[in-house]
């Protein structure tokens, strides 16, 4: 249960819901949770972990966060 698939069938007859994906967002499916229509997603472990941050791996963690930009301006694009 859940995914694009889902958002998107609940925004079909309520386009006016605003939604957020939080939860099984990965960089893979970023965009199509966008284009499902979710004004936002919320990621944690999928951007910075403990082990990223024990060996203070930023540079990791902001190749991360980029991509993660990324796949939501494609999602809108």
């Amino acid at each position: 249960v859940g995914g694009p698939g889902f958002i998107k069938a609940i925004k079909a007859p309520l386009p006016h819901i605003r939604m957020a994906a939080v939860g099984g967002v990965t960089v893979e499916n970023t965009a199509d949770f966008i284009r499902a229509g979710v004004e936002v997603v919320g990621v944690g472990g999928e951007l910075v972990n403990s082990r990223l941050l024990e060996a203070r791996d930023f540079a990791e963690i902001t190749r991360r966060a980029r991509s993660f930009r990324q796949a939501v301006q494609d999602g809108r694009a």
